[in-house]
């Protein structure tokens, strides 16, 4: 059993949390006893917990949300700079995945006597790895976190290597691009509460795509990630990994039928979607993505909205007039009120600025606002916003 720490993005700690607990849920069909969470700690901005090493490693395969998997590798009190370099002499660092050396130190101190970050890394390289023979800065080994608080050092192992919301599929975006972890928890976060009756038959639909990633990350997000490697995958017994993709596999044959629709005015953003498209089907090709050139706002029919005929579900990033400009003399309240009347959906969530008008109403266009998650979208405080039809008419 092994303490490992998930680094999630503030506001999406309980997301994160539900995410890993159904993971734990679902490898324990897999692996029994060593899926099994133990001494969960939620904190600001990460998850802590124990569980079995490999299946912890496995954990950047499936996990969608969190930023990146930590492996905790040693902890103890320094309050003087001759104790910290005697303890971390004392460290067996031959004997650990750093035998081979280290990639980046990522050190950070608070509330301790050894605040001094430049020094702490001072006394690593030149008291430390110089005697040890330990090298660093090299671009395949895996990173060190170095964590002084409340005069405790906690050392750390990074099990991921290129931040997590990189999956590997997306070469080309929009201008104003939505980190894929976060479409990831906006997606769950839009359907966490619906039974699996209600997600074996569904279209989902982003009237205002850009490159297409909340639709690509709704589509992938009970998949494993196959786009990409991780910093210590080489320490994974290659019978678990091949578990993995034969559970994935198993639930790709009983994928149902589900679809996906993306709008756009911009034929650029829509041929990067397209692209996006195609790296995605090189792994599932069995799976409909739809991108047609069409302004939300025109009266002309969408050309694939003949094939929209099940359960909706629509899911949109407008634009706040930040990074991307309104249409003049329209607000967000536009956007949101023309994609719900023209689509219909069951369900529709909104990325919106916390200041937008928008927030005051309780219904628009016969929807009733439900459930709300409040975050920082690239330093823009924003608010998620789920609607659900009502057949209350308000907000004019």
């Amino acid at each position: 059993m092994n303490r490992f720490y998930l680094i999630v993005p503030i506001g999406l700690e309980d997301l994160a949390l539900e995410e890993l607990k159904k993971a734990s849920v679902d490898l324990q069909f897999i692996f029994d006893e060593k899926a099994v969470l133990h001494d969960i700690i939620t904190s600001m901005g990460g998850i802590e917990f124990n569980i079995d090493f490999h299946v912890g490693l496995l954990l950047n395969h499936i996990l969608k949300i969190p930023s990146r998997v930590l492996l905790r590798w040693e902890q103890f009190k320094a309050k003087d700079f001759p104790t910290l370099s005697k303890k971390l002499n004392s460290l067996k660092w031959n004997q650990t995945v750093f035998q081979n050396g280290i990639g980046e130190l990522v050190i950070s101190a608070s509330r301790s006597k050894l605040n001094n970050e430049k020094r702490i890394k001072k006394v690593l390289v030149e008291e430390v790895f110089k005697i040890q023979n330990i090298s660093y800065d090299k671009t395949d080994e895996p990173d060190l976190y170095l964590r002084m608080h409340d005069d405790l050092l906690q050392l750390s192992i990074d099990t991921t290597g290129e931040h997590l919301h990189f999956r590997g599929y997306r070469e080309n975006q929009g201008e104003a691009p939505l980190r894929e972890n976060f479409a990831a928890a906006l997606w769950f976060f839009l359907i966490k509460d619906l039974g699996l009756s209600e997600l074996t038959n569904f279209t989902l639909i982003d009237p205002l795509c850009g490159s297409g990633t909340l639709l690509f990350e709704s589509f992938l997000f009970e998949k494993n990630q196959l786009f990409r490697r991780f910093s210590l995958d080489h320490l994974i017994p290659q019978d678990m990994y091949k578990k993995i993709l034969k559970n994935q596999l198993l639930r790709e044959k009983n994928t149902t039928d589900c679809s996906y629709f993306g709008f756009d005015n911009n034929s650029k953003v829509i041929m990067s979607a397209i692209a996006n498209k195609i790296k995605i089907q090189s792994k599932y090709q069995h799976i409909d993505f739809n991108f047609d050139v069409t302004d939300l706002f025109s009266d002309t029919k969408f050309k694939t909205m003949d094939k929209i005929n099940k359960n909706i579900f629509l899911i949109c990033n407008p634009p706040y007039g930040d990074r991307l400009k309104l249409k003049e003399g329209m607000n967000i309240l536009d956007y949101c009120k023309k994609a719900l009347d023209k689509f219909q959906p069951h369900r529709a969530a909104f990325i919106l600025p916390a200041h937008a008008e928008i927030l005051k109403y309780q219904n628009i266009s016969n929807y009733k606002k439900t459930d709300q998650l409040g975050f920082s979208n690239n330093g823009i405080r924003v608010v998620f916003q789920k609607y659900t039809k009502d057949g209350v008419v308000g907000g004019e």
